[in-house]
């Protein structure tokens, strides 16, 4: 296994600048998932690791050893794309024995190997049937037992669930996390799926625009986002942000100005900032209707739910401020649309700055 470290990583394509000086590191047996929006720079940064992409600067290093030169087959590395590319006149067998086949292995070492994963992957049955009538979440099965067999040093995985139904996804999801934790292999996960990256990462690089924006473990980055970037693209729905302005004892929502009554020591934090002006954060789930009876002083203010939707367990109900589009979610089945008042659990707002988008706490 191996620690990876990325610094200053820089990949051009002609005036296009798709990762911008990258300094990351990557803890041996570490599950890091690159995270962010189409075209932010997750899968050229994976493709540098893997040696697939030639950076424009900085360096690669395995353990410390610089590999940035390396070709793929020096580094030691297997890769599992979005598609299987799995041959379909082949049986499972003979496709997962390919590496072992090409480093010229001992017949006795590729039987205990494919026993082995076979038994990793729950495989027995699959071995000697041709993949090409397999279900799709059978075929990436096959993908990544072939990705392992031959011990890489890093794992790396481009979309790999993205082309299979959810029902496979889901089981395939588990199957990963679970995978990863017994092989102990130092393992990079691209994806553009947040569900995917809060079940499995043990840490999340989120991307944009070619850099890292915030990297944490999940639970930390849903909670405590660096900026406002974070807040809106981790969760579903996103962190509801409002501007606010701070007046005397409260809070003044949006260009309607509704009041919004907030805590002494929540007051006080703003207050040292000099500021006035401010972006709040604040997750669906901290958000609550208590029709009319709020009482005085409490966080809450009048709204009209317009729209409600059953999600589970969950209701999600939507509100307006100003033009904008805000979501609450409760355990309740009886919200109903129309007037009523939206409490805050104000113990969970962050804020932000209003130009920099950074958080201030």
């Amino acid at each position: 296994m191996a620690e990876v470290t990325l610094e200053g990583l820089r990949k051009n394509y002609g005036n296009v600048a798709a990762v911008k000086g990258l300094d990351l590191v990557i803890k041996d047996q570490e599950f890091v998932v690159l995270l962010g929006p189409s075209g932010c720079g997750k899968t050229t940064t994976l493709r540098c690791i893997t040696g697939l992409e030639s950076p424009t600067g900085g360096r690669i290093l395995f353990d410390g050893k610089d590999v940035t030169q390396q070709k793929p087959a020096e580094r030691n590395v297997a890769m599992v794309f979005q598609f299987f590319a799995l041959y379909p006149h082949l049986k499972a067998r003979k496709i997962i024995t390919f590496p072992l086949r090409a480093r010229k292995a001992s017949k006795k070492h590729i039987r205990e190997k494919v026993e082995w994963v076979a038994e990793m992957f729950k495989l027995h049955h699959l071995l000697d049937r041709y993949v090409g009538g397999m279900p799709p979440g059978d075929k990436q099965k096959i993908a990544l037992a072939r990705a392992v067999v031959r011990d890489p040093n890093v794992l790396l995985l481009d979309e790999p669930l993205s082309a299979l139904d959810e029902q496979y996804r889901e089981e395939m999801r588990w199957q990963l996390g679970h995978i990863q934790k017994q092989l102990k292999v130092t393992t990079v996960y691209v994806t553009h799926d947040q569900r995917e990256a809060m079940s499995l990462a043990d840490r999340i690089i989120l991307m944009r625009d070619g850099r890292i924006e915030q990297q944490a473990p999940p639970d930390e980055i849903y909670r405590r986002p660096a900026n406002v970037f974070a807040a809106y693209f981790i969760g579903s729905p996103g962190m509801n942000l409002f501007p606010v302005t701070l007046e005397d004892r409260d809070l003044l929502l949006g260009k309607e100005s509704r009041r919004l009554p907030i805590p002494e020591e929540i007051i006080s934090k703003l207050a040292v900032t000099e500021r006035r002006e401010f972006v709040m954060g604040i997750r669906p789930e901290f958000l609550s209707i208590a029709g009319k009876e709020a009482g005085e002083g409490e966080s809450c203010f009048p709204a009209t739910i317009f729209s409600t939707e059953q999600v589970g367990n969950y209701k999600i109900f939507n509100f307006r401020v100003d033009d904008e589009i805000y979501h609450g979610m409760v355990r309740r089945k009886g919200v109903l649309e129309g007037e009523g008042m939206v409490c805050f659990d104000m113990a969970q707002a962050r804020f932000f700055n209003k130009e920099s988008g950074e958080a201030i706490f």
